[in-house]
């Protein structure tokens, strides 16, 4: 049984998973400078787009999880020498399964300022959304294409040309998000709305240059064959993409919800408080998008060579994936220790720029949110490998369970009852992540053994 040395296994990882940790960082970034655009109309503005855009990444990402179903069964077949027919049909399967399921949460998304409005929410905070949920809707069809043509590209083990359509992209976004939400050049000044209309304009700019990519690609042209042996394979495919992908994205999308309440029940300690934690977000939004690019591409191999009856690869991979998720987290530490309150700075104009309760309460903040996603990082390696080995569901029911019965129970009580204030609500709300860690990583032990002894049957 081959095994690979350390070095061969780091240099795979970076290989593949920094390409999909930029091309994440990139899509974040621009999302982060549509808030300091709109920080430009004060606090409430800021805090309003923490309401909107924690809503809908929700259902966000229960669409895009789901896409990553594609980059594991691409992978898998790959590590089994299937031929260009078979890639070409989990490309045409993921991405008639992820429209499928973008119809129905487009219809969510849409009523997206009823929900709020379930929750008690300032209803001046709630007017600043409606367009911002009725773009989503239709932003969010082309997004699921989208995920499901660049998951197709990374199981490939291209990662680098996401990066690249996120390059495409970004430039884009940024100069539509301009117009669009100060309303220069005769359009109208949409503020929040216009954040998702510049990131609509721009993910489909990107969508054609990984198109005009794949095109070049030998299996790209089995991708229009046609026939009654054809539909049933493709009906075949998405029954297995949606039986891998759905935990995924049910997953995602359940503890984005749990982490939309926690975000609600801050709200209830006023506008400040939710400006503070939407200018921390955007730092750990950044920070899961480069550990999250790891966690997939460890994936990728680990899928590769699970398909090649190599687990004990597979297991070599995941430790030297957890070292590396540890030294990034070391240097996170470090910036946040000098440069802490400069970074957050970038957030602080007009009014909250004078506004020391704000400043003081995002440092603290985000030194919380670095404890939180030290964890989060971790956990979703294990729950990327164990997917990878054929085991979704597992990840889905604990995670949900220790972010939904612990997490949201703990930031209650530390939050409203203990201790009092949105530092104990946040520090309760990380419990979960601990102990979801901790069990996804006895999991994941005992799964690998398990396979490997039907391997060698």
């Amino acid at each position: 049984m081959q095994l690979l040395s350390r070095r061969t296994v780091i240099k795979d990882l970076f290989s593949l998973g920094t390409p999909i940790a930029l091309m994440s960082v990139i899509s974040y970034l621009a999302s982060a400078i549509g808030v300091v655009m709109l920080s430009h109309f004060g606090a409430k503005e800021v805090a309003a787009s923490a309401l909107a855009t924690s809503t809908v990444m929700t259902i966000n990402a229960m669409v895009g999880a789901s896409m990553m179903s594609v980059s594991i069964r691409v992978s898998y077949y790959r590590g089994k020498k299937a031929d260009d027919a078979t890639l070409a049909m989990v490309l045409k399967s993921g991405i008639c399964l992820g429209v499928f399921i973008a119809l129905l949460g487009s219809v969510l998304v849409w009523f997206g300022p009823e929900w709020l409005k379930l929750f008690h929410k300032n209803p001046n905070l709630i007017a600043r959304t409606v367009s911002y949920f009725h773009i989503s809707a239709g932003f969010l069809m082309i997004m699921a294409i989208g995920a499901a043509w660049i998951q197709f590209i990374n199981g490939l083990g291209k990662t680098i040309i996401g990066t690249w359509a996120s390059v495409v992209r970004f430039p884009i976004v940024l100069i539509c998000m301009y117009v669009f939400v100060f309303g220069h050049f005769g359009f109208p000044q949409m503020q929040l709305g216009g954040v998702i209309l510049g990131q609509c304009v721009g993910i489909v700019c990107s969508l054609v240059f990984v198109i005009g990519y794949t095109m070049r690609l030998p299996c790209f042209k089995k991708i229009f064959c046609k026939g009654g042996r054809q539909c049933k394979s493709l009906a075949k495919e998405m029954k297995a993409l949606f039986k891998l992908g759905w935990p995924i994205g049910v997953q995602y999308g359940g503890e984005l919800a749990a982490i939309t309440v926690a975000i609600y029940m801050i709200g209830a300690f006023g506008t400040d408080a939710l400006a503070a934690q939407q200018i921390v977000t955007q730092y750990g939004l950044m920070t899961v998008m480069i550990t999250m690019g790891i966690s997939q591409g460890a994936s990728i191999l680990i899928a590769k060579v699970h398909g090649e009856k190599n687990l004990a690869l597979g297991h070599r991979i995941m430790s030297m994936s957890a070292l590396l998720m540890v030294m990034i987290f070391a240097i996170f530490i470090i910036i946040a220790a000098f440069f802490g309150h400069t970074i957050l700075s970038i957030f602080y104009n007009h009014n909250m720029s004078s506004n020391t309760g704000i400043q003081i309460l995002a440092y603290h903040l985000l030194w919380v949110t670095i404890l939180i996603m030290f964890f989060d990082a971790l956990r979703n390696l294990f729950a990327f490998g164990l997917r990878a080995i054929g085991f979704p569901q597992s990840p889905m029911y604990i995670g949900l369970g220790c972010l939904w019965l612990i997490s949201l129970p703990c930031a209650y009580l530390f939050g409203y009852h203990i201790f009092d204030g949105v530092i104990a609500l946040r520090l309760g709300f990380g419990i979960g992540f601990v102990a979801s860690t901790l069990w996804l990583w006895l999991m994941w032990y005992r799964k690998v053994e398990h396979r490997i002894a039907q391997h060698n049957k």
